[in-house]
């Protein structure tokens, strides 16, 4: 009589199924190329960061020094010293950032909640209007923007880069 296997023992005494085995070699390989898509993705900033502890004239040495040999601060010291005024255009992107995703989806979320829930005469009209401003590209009305920011003397200011974000159509339909 032939005892009958339970548990572990009765699937570690099988072999696995062709299906099984392409499951996990296809696995393999997409796991594979993810990795090499990933190291492919990282070397540019590998380099860059390489490269900003050079000095000038070995940056661009071949073969590539990934590791550098005299490793240099003088880079990020001239940069953060206030000769390029590299600190306040970060503090100016992320104070626009900021804004720009505050103001977005505050408007997003108040005209959302007016377009889902609210019915009056003319709201499908202005729906309509809303998703063929989607249609128009960004770049089509970048002239006009800035046409009317100067009539108005408030080019080279943060409101200029914010206020289009308080119209902007692709965060309420979205």
């Amino acid at each position: 009589m032939q005892k009958q296997m339970y548990g572990k023992a009765a699937r570690l005494s099988r072999a696995p199924t062709p299906e099984v085995v392409a499951r996990k070699l296809l696995k393999l390989v997409m796991v594979v190329f993810l990795c090499v898509v990933a190291v492919m993705m990282l070397l540019p900033f590998v380099w860059m960061v390489s490269s900003s502890l050079k000095e000038e004239r070995d940056v661009m040495n071949i073969p590539i020094e990934w590791i550098p040999k005299d490793p240099t601060w003088d880079n990020f010291r001239e940069v953060l010293s206030g000769k390029y005024h590299f600190l306040l255009a970060y503090w100016n992107s992320i104070k626009v950032a900021v804004l720009s995703t505050t103001v977005s989806v505050l408007s997003a979320m108040l005209a959302g909640y007016a377009f889902a829930k609210l019915k009056f005469r003319g709201s499908n009209v202005l729906f309509l209007l809303y998703l063929a401003q989607m249609m128009v590209p960004s770049q089509l009305t970048l002239i006009p923007r800035f046409v009317a920011f100067s009539e108005l003397e408030l080019t080279n200011t943060h409101f200029s880069i914010v206020a289009p974000k308080l119209i902007s159509v692709s965060a309420i339909v979205s």
